[in-house]
């Protein structure tokens, strides 16, 4: 079973407008509403391949209940926990004259001792070995940025795979639990490493068998429209992504994790998963929504993605 812990969630409304004009009235040509944030994203990839997702998060208000309706999807199991908070409304404006995205999150609510007691209780009572279990996205307020970490450190006598999708103190506290598959994207790797902005490829390379020599076993760096660089115990190589028309930016590297893992529970196999991932990424990229549209040619796709063998 892949398991989810998104703890963050959030309401996403997605504006379609020409321009994005300030001081001005603006009319919008479409939108959609859809359950948000990083952890949702990914179980939106993993039901397009038809993979059955458990989730885990804090949900409240009015807000919580739309996401909570947008859970109720066969393949989903449900197991989010109701709090007294309002969950976050994300809103994001797609301007198609030229292309800009402005994304606008709203702080996301404040979650007591109780409530996060029962998001683990029932995290560790479904919890079965075998399992994969992600931890995806920001921390909402109330919540240690020890949280994920807490977590790895209870699961790990389980015998399930850690993957962790996050940024900032999060981050840094769950590395040291050495992580089975660390994901994050070039802004976080540079914040948690201290990397040059201007670094090249074989120097971020070189910090991130830093991370496999202590003992993570698989990391990637995502670099946005160029691909994705991997390190690993026993290869390392980067992966160009294919060049598409990009719409909207927003969760696709949310939607590449969605695919990597649905074909690793199928193949468990590293690099043929991330190829696909980094197709999923390009379609999402290419869809003003996010999520793989149902005509998107992923095998098309799969096969632009050109790979280059690092040392």
């Amino acid at each position: 079973m892949i398991r989810i812990v998104c703890p963050n969630p959030a309401l996403d409304r997605t504006i379609l407008l020409p321009e994005l004009c300030y001081d001005e009235v603006n009319r919008a040509t479409d939108f959609r509403v859809v359950p948000g944030g990083k952890g949702l994203n990914v179980a939106r990839a993993c039901r397009h391949f038809q993979m059955a997702v458990a989730i885990y998060g804090f949900v409240g208000g009015m807000a919580g209940e739309l996401v909570q309706e947008g859970c109720r999807m066969p393949g989903i199991f449900n197991r989010l926990t109701k709090i007294k908070g309002e969950t976050r409304i994300c809103s994001i404006f797609v301007e198609q004259k030229n292309g800009r995205v402005t994304v606008v999150n709203e702080p996301g609510p404040e979650v007591s001792g109780e409530e996060q007691s029962d998001l683990k209780q029932k995290l560790y009572s479904d919890i079965r070995e075998g399992d994969i279990v992600i931890f995806s996205g920001s921390l909402p307020g109330g919540v240690s940025s020890s949280f994920y970490a807490e977590l790895a450190r209870q699961l790990t006598e389980k015998s399930v795979k850690i993957i962790v999708d996050t940024s900032g103190k999060a981050l840094q506290e769950a590395m040291r639990v050495n992580p089975w598959f660390v994901k994050p994207n070039l802004e976080e790797f540079q914040e948690l490493t201290g990397v040059a902005e201007n670094a090249d490829l074989r120097t971020i390379l070189q910090e991130m068998k830093n991370w496999i020599n202590q003992g993570v076993k698989h990391m990637v760096v995502t670099l946005g429209k160029e691909g994705l660089l991997y390190a690993g115990q026993t290869e390392c190589f980067f992966l160009k992504s294919p060049r598409v028309a990009a719409v909207n930016p927003i969760a696709c590297g949310d939607t590449l994790l969605g695919g990597f893992v649905s074909r690793y529970v199928q193949t468990k196999r590293i690099r043929p998963s991330l190829q696909l991932g980094v197709a999923c990424a390009a379609a999402n990229a290419m869809n003003p929504y996010p999520g793989i549209p149902d005509d998107a040619d992923l095998n098309a796709l799969t096969g632009l993605v050109e790979a280059e063998e690092m040392d």
